[in-house]
């Protein structure tokens, strides 16, 4: 009686300790089993907003592409007038050369997918998110660089162009559509001095914008060949 009473005993404490290490057991499949439903719910966000960014790139690239047309043609249009100073030119080209001259544009990257990023604090970004990092770097070095330059021409044509233009130009009524003088102001302006040199560094400046333009979009279609290339990896 006694020795069953032992044996009895023995089994009750071996089945607690089973029991025991199967609900310890049970806590660290689930455990795990949560921190891989975790992992999978980051990959896939991240996933997601390698899709989201790349739009962002085509949508910058296709805006790039325009802005780079754009200030190539006001680059004609100080080439026109400080190369032929002497020449006697079309209306019309005239009209659009000057337009040109004092114009200018700033370029705005597309910054939903960057706030995503930046904004989410759940977003842990390791070493495989090597493309996530690289395009926070594009938006916080190379487009800062860019809205640098654009900031520079800008201030250039509202601080000195556009205030010469409006206490020197001769007076003619009325512009053409959509533009502020009528070309023909250029005969009398190209006697001065100042407005040559204003020519003149206008001309540095806008050639400024068509070189950082042309480098930043350079960068933005080899990173989304790169963000191209992942993405196909990530459907096989």
């Amino acid at each position: 009686m006694g020795f069953a009473g032992r044996r009895n005993g023995n089994r009750g404490s071996f089945s607690y300790l089973l029991e025991f290490v199967i609900i310890i057991a049970g806590i660290m499949v689930s455990f795990l089993l949560n921190e891989w439903r975790e992992n999978n719910r980051e990959q896939e966000k991240k996933y997601q907003l390698l899709l989201e960014l790349n739009q962002d790139l085509a949508g910058d690239s296709v805006h790039l592409e325009a802005s780079i047309k754009l200030y190539e043609g006001m680059l004609r249009g100080y080439d026109s007038l400080l190369n032929n100073p002497n020449a006697e030119f079309n209306e019309d080209s005239l009209n659009f050369y000057i337009d040109r001259v004092t114009s200018y544009y700033v370029f705005q990257g597309n910054k939903s997918t960057y706030l995503k990023l930046n904004n989410d604090p759940n977003i842990v970004l390791n070493k495989q998110d090597s493309l996530l990092e690289t395009f926070l770097v594009i938006h916080d070095q190379l487009y800062r660089h860019l809205q640098e330059w654009s900031s520079i021409d800008k201030r250039f044509v509202l601080d000195q162009l556009l205030p010469y233009m409006d206490l020197n130009a001769p007076f003619y009524y009325p512009p053409p559509p959509m533009m502020s003088f009528q070309g023909k102001v250029f005969y009398e302006l190209k006697k001065e001095d100042a407005f040559m040199n204003l020519l003149k560094s206008g001309r540095t400046y806008k050639g400024a914008m068509v070189q950082v333009l042309q480098n930043a979009l350079n960068t933005i279609s080899t990173f989304k060949q790169r963000v191209d290339n992942q993405l196909k990896q990530a459907e096989k």
